[in-house]
């Protein structure tokens, strides 16, 4: 009971989810060849060869850590005993995914996509994306149990951030609590450690958003702009600028968030709002101006759909920078309230003195 109360946590079901993205992604290229009936080339039939090898060598691995999660006795052996196998599992199989979906939905020669980059074979091209993003999270929670990283419950930290806040000033409003400023004024920790948190997370998203939207769009400029200035398409080959140039700011804007946060760990409130507001609005009017009839984010693939992930997580960083002004607002009230209180109990002592 002892040894069973020592295995970390299963993973069972994470692994399964991989596995069934992986069983998908592997029929999907199998059947290809049925569902496609345009001539390929050397090069195309190469790519396939080698999705079908590296989804192939994911599957073997994914079903291997699927069964041992299921059976303790394998379990203790292979992750309690041996912990760095199961991270250099997921390493490798993040690599796998990584290729895989450069190989699938590049719109140079993606197995999912046509030349303009639009998707045709949504099975291969969505669940390839699923089974990458699965690998992020297997990643977060290996990462979490073997370093004592509290990523996941930072997340989910912000509602109980707020709900401690009030229940920490109800308990001194109606006298269970101490009195002192120094006790009623809620942790500096209490009020910023999550909202931080959360946006460091959404700036990492938007930085790696911005850096598909920078590499597609110019992967499309490459193939439809490289050409003399009479011949150039217009107006998409102009969007298409401004997208790369959208996506070259939104990645450089969030590393710079990014650094600034894991060196200082904090950043100033109006330079994090300032930049936002910029990211802001460059995403509404890339988004309006690629994502239109004649842009080249127009079909349905990865300039059309990160173009729009970058917008979120922008908003996001909006969100948690406006919680950050609300906690402050709600602190200030606070403080300004008890100091008030203070002066009335110290007025109400000197007149019972004088009386």
């Amino acid at each position: 009971m002892e040894q069973q109360q020592q295995l970390p946590p299963s993973r069972f079901k994470l692994w399964s989810i991989h596995l069934t993205f992986n069983t998908i992604v592997l029929i999907a290229i199998l059947s290809r060849d049925v569902e496609n009936n345009v001539d390929e080339n050397n090069d195309s039939k190469q790519n396939e060869s080698w999705a079908i090898a590296l989804s192939i060598l994911s599957f073997i691995l994914s079903l291997i850590f699927t069964i041992v999660n299921i059976l303790p006795k394998y379990r203790t052996i292979l992750i309690e005993n041996n912990p760095k196998v199961e991270g250099i599992i997921i390493v490798i199989l993040t690599i796998f995914w990584i290729t895989l979906v450069a190989i699938v939905s590049s719109p140079t020669s993606g197995l999912a996509v046509y030349d303009d980059g639009a998707v045709y074979l949504a099975n291969l091209y969505y669940f390839t994306w699923s089974a990458f993003i699965m690998c992020v999270i297997l990643g977060s929670f290996y990462v979490e149990d073997r370093f004592q990283v509290q990523i996941h419950s930072h997340l989910r930290g912000s509602q109980n951030q707020n709900q401690n806040v009030v229940n920490y000033s109800n308990s001194n409003d109606d006298g269970s609590g101490p009195s002192s400023p120094s006790s009623t004024q809620p942790p500096q920790g209490l009020v910023k450690a999550n909202t931080k948190i959360d946006s460091f997370i959404f700036w990492t998203a938007c930085m790696v958003s911005s850096l598909i939207v920078m590499g597609t769009s110019a992967d499309i400029y490459n193939r439809n702009c490289e050409v003399a200035v009479e011949f150039k398409p217009q107006p998409f080959c102009g969007r298409s600028v401004f997208a790369i140039t959208t996506g070259t700011i939104g990645v450089v804007f969030s590393l710079v968030m990014i650094i600034m946060k894991i060196s200082i760990g904090i950043t100033p409130f109006l330079m994090e709002l300032g930049i936002a507001g910029i990211l802001f609005i460059l995403y509404c009017l890339e988004i309006v101006s690629v994502t239109a009839q004649q842009g080249p984010g127009a079909p349905l693939g990865n300039l059309y759909y990160f173009s729009w992930i970058s917008f979120f997580c922008i908003f996001g960083v909006g969100k948690c920078c406006y919680e950050d002004y609300v906690s402050i607002v709600e602190t200030s009230e606070l403080e300004f309230q008890q100091q008030r209180e203070m002066r009335g109990q110290r007025h109400n002592d000197v007149n019972g003195h004088l009386y």
